[in-house]
């Protein structure tokens, strides 16, 4: 029997297959550089995919969604180097994701179940960005302060006498990465298309209507953040060992407003479009730092301003049409 798909649901399908050919054949047709580039790009394509499902289908704006992703990019990179008791690579990969939960579960309570409003929850998500990266300067003696750790050892998933699994080669690591980005892509895509994600996006729409027919926002809104927090932190895990350096950065005002604007160009509330706006902003960026680090910084600019004034729906709006 044929099934014929909604036409919105179909073009979809046909553009995120076309990409993942693309992603997958991309190695076998560039140099190492060219690969490990693109590995970075897809780490924060899956880290803006992260802050979509917060921004873009709950309407909840955080300002400091950097937080959760050099979180678990330290927490990843210390336990890889300091813990030798169990396996590091599969523990620091869990506690990568699981402290950012942890985190977003703090300030989820202290924020939602308080009815603090919008503004001032980007406001206080902002604060612990901002107190973070302070820590992390001033904790020399754990973290390195402003030179950062280096250093990194490889994710070795290795069992003896069972299998050995190494990513010690930009080739294996690209593809790992990309498996993760597809694994979380369709498991975000499944939420966002279940009564789950229906009454995410009711929340975005009219957040009081939805709790005056039954709906507890805060433990929706809580629950979302903590997964968007999750994504992050295993976004900053895959990032420490690929960059060969973790520093306070990462958890800085500068990421957090890059994100934001990698949401907005690719386009809010479509998975696909956050993912390769960032994909595209970072390779752009790779591009132009080679010539100029400003120039790179004016053509950002510009770009969002272009979008915001003619493509309010971003990279996807435009491919959709």
């Amino acid at each position: 029997m044929k099934f014929d798909w909604p036409k919105g649901i179909a073009k979809n399908n046909s553009i995120v297959s076309i990409f993942i050919i693309g992603f997958l054949l991309y190695p076998l047709l560039t140099n190492l550089y060219l690969t490990d580039m693109m590995s970075r790009a897809l780490i924060m394509g899956l880290f803006a995919l992260s802050l979509d499902l917060l921004w873009g289908y709950t309407g909840v704006l955080s300002l400091g969604h950097a937080a959760f992703f050099g979180l678990g990019s330290y927490t990843c990179v210390l336990i890889l180097k300091h813990v030798h008791a169990f396996n590091p690579s599969h523990l620091s990969l869990i506690a990568a994701v699981l402290f950012p939960v942890i985190l977003a579960l703090i300030i989820g309570f202290l924020t939602f179940l308080s009815k603090t409003t919008e503004i001032y929850f980007a406001i206080i998500t902002l604060a612990v960005s901002l107190l973070f990266e302070k820590i992390v300067v001033i904790w020399y003696a754990f973290t390195g302060g402003s030179n950062g750790i280096i250093n990194i050892p490889f994710f070795n998933f290795s069992i003896p006498g069972v299998f050995e699994f190494e990513l010690n080669n930009s080739v294996r690591y690209y593809y790992a990465i990309l498996g993760i980005c597809l694994v979380v892509f369709f498991f975000c895509r499944k939420l966002v298309h279940s009564p789950f994600g229906k009454v995410l996006i009711a929340i975005r729409e009219n957040e009081q209507r939805t709790a005056v027919i039954g709906y507890n926002t805060n433990k929706y809104k809580i629950m979302i953040y903590c997964i968007s927090a999750g994504i992050s932190g295993l976004c900053g895990a895959m990032f420490g060992p690929l960059n060969e350096i973790v520093y306070p950065g990462l958890m800085g005002l500068i990421l957090s407003a890059e994100v934001l604007v990698w949401v907005a160009v690719g386009g809010r509330g479509t998975l696909w479009g956050a993912f390769l706006g960032a994909v595209s902003i970072k390779i752009i960026e790779n591009l132009l730092s080679d010539i100029s680090i400003v120039m790179y910084l004016i053509v950002l600019g510009l770009i969002f301003i272009l979008v915001v004034l003619f493509l309010p729906k971003g990279i996807a709006g435009l491919l959709q049409k």
